[in-house]
């Protein structure tokens, strides 16, 4: 192709995109882009959501960059979103680490920033009409990078930050680091009956209120890829996914088990790790760039991920891209809700099987 020729298809590509762009969403053909199984939900706004939870309703809630938080409750229309206005702004510099919902339905958020900047770092609440900030000048955070947030069966929140584990119960705060506790890593944390869960590269502990129990590689079998992603199934196992992202283990109270990733799902670069695993009680499920695995104890299933999303990021334009999922919900009818990269805020990935 000569150069005239070259720049001729430049200008028909840049006319083809205008001509999408000014007709609107509804003229850019995604379904043939969009695997079977898959619903795009879709409103339109340019930011990320890297966390997503569902409320007792099972509305889903999102956080992402801005000055919003988003509820969802599916009906089919745009107007199904509800934006409730943050006065603490949360900047493309900020990460937004995790989203819980407690007892009440009140939503929790965690952030993580080296800087501290009161109202745009630590630990975000909205109880639904009102929100609140707590950092480490005006809370027992201690330290402001929060880097997970759960809520367990008593309403006690545990916050994982970079340098301790803090309990909360909206009245005391409880500070655990090295110095009270066998912890040296307080990320990523989850909750079963009776006990709050904390992994890390080296661990994973077990905590019941009163008594730490570690498993390293000293005294069990634990992993030497750490844990990067975990979750529970129903019969109260722990399964995780370590930062080579090449192995899923189970861990049953008493003995690691290991899973090998198929090789042509498993991921050794950096950017094509796993974010997401999820239990949806028996089976579980993984999600990363360009991947989405289910393993039931014995065999493991891809699917594919829809390739091109209309409404997309403008830094991207209206090309093809990979969606990279962030975060996850299953619901009670297990249909699968996505959000994450290449993906905009507003817009939701529905999966069933």
């Amino acid at each position: 192709m000569n150069r005239l020729s070259f720049i001729l298809l430049l200008l028909l590509l840049a006319a083809s995109c205008r001509k999408k762009e000014e007709g609107g969403l509804a003229d850019i053909p995604y379904s043939e882009h969009v695997p079977p199984g898959w619903t795009v939900h879709q409103a339109g706004d340019n930011s990320y959501s890297t966390a997503m939870a569902l409320d007792h309703s099972e509305n889903i809630w999102l956080a992402g960059v801005g000055a919003h938080l988003f509820k969802y409750s599916p009906a089919g229309t745009t107007t199904d979103y509800t934006s409730f206005i943050s006065p603490f702004y949360i900047s493309q510099t900020n990460f937004l680490s995790s989203i819980c919902i407690d007892n009440n339905d009140k939503v929790w958020v965690g952030i993580t920033q080296e800087t501290l900047i009161p109202g745009t770092t630590g630990l975000i609440s909205f109880d639904g009409t009102a929100f609140h900030n707590y950092n480490s000048t005006n809370s027992g955070l201690t330290d402001h990078r929060v880097q997970s947030v759960v809520s367990d069966q008593f309403n006690i929140k545990w916050i994982g930050t970079a340098s301790n584990l803090v309990k909360y119960d909206e009245s005391t705060w409880t500070v655990y680091d090295s110095t009270n506790s066998p912890l040296h890593e307080f990320s990523p944390l989850l909750c079963t009956p009776g006990y709050t869960w904390i992994g890390g590269h080296h661990s994973l502990t077990r905590f019941d209120g009163a008594v730490f129990t570690s498993w390293d590689s000293t005294n069990s079998a634990f992993p030497p890829d750490g844990i990067r992603i975990m979750d529970k199934d129903n019969a109260g196992n722990i399964w995780f996914v370590g930062y080579n992202s090449t192995t899923l283990v189970k861990f049953d109270g008493t003995v690691f088990s290991s899973f090998t990733i198929p090789p042509a799902y498993s991921a050794t670069s950096y950017g094509e790790e796993y974010r997401v695993i999820k239990s949806d009680g028996s089976r579980i499920w993984l999600s990363g760039y360009k991947k989405l695995l289910k393993f039931d104890g014995i065999n493991w299933q891809s699917y594919s991920l829809p390739t091109f999303i209309p409404g997309g990021d403008g830094h991207f334009g209206y090309v093809v891209r990979y969606i990279t999922p962030t975060a996850m919900v299953i619901k009670s009818d297990s249909s699968k809700w996505f959000s994450g990269q290449c993906l905009p805020l507003h817009n939701l990935l529905e999966w069933n099987e």
